[in-house]
């Protein structure tokens, strides 16, 4: 069960790192806003929230502190809900971000690399990784 505290720079910083595993504080003013704090005294900003209609509780990790404030994480926190209240996932937005690029279009960007080292590319439809080469389209 989390800690509820009310999320300041100096609440923040009186906190004691966990002897082991990490700790989550609950924030006083936002919903679904977390401070983690691990044993290697690292703390990082989460938000945990359930969309509208969805059974499943998504973590999305707002990052660490003091990169990220208490106060910048709590207005993150707060359009989070909103995209929750509508029925948006939030973790769901984060995830299309980071979504790998098709095999052509990383190979594609190799060739220009090789070309503007003027390396040698060899065949441009093949590229070679640990398991085999594979065929680009």
């Amino acid at each position: 069960m989390a800690k509820i505290i009310d999320m300041t720079v100096s609440a923040i910083e009186a906190i004691q790192k966990p002897p082991s595993g990490r700790s989550e504080y609950r924030d006083s003013k936002v919903p679904g806003l977390y401070l983690r704090v691990a044993s290697s005294g690292v703390r990082s900003f989460s938000f945990v929230g359930r969309a509208k209609g969805s059974s499943c509780v998504e973590r999305v990790t707002l990052g660490k502190y003091p990169a990220v404030r208490p106060d910048e994480a709590r207005r993150q926190a707060m359009v989070m809900n909103g995209e929750l209240a509508s029925g948006t996932s939030a973790a769901e937005a984060i995830r299309g971000k980071r979504q790998a690029q098709p095999l052509k279009a990383v190979a594609g960007l190799y060739q220009d690399s090789l070309e503007r080292r003027g390396a040698k590319s060899g065949n441009p439809r093949l590229l070679w990784s640990r398991w085999g080469r594979w065929r680009v389209a």
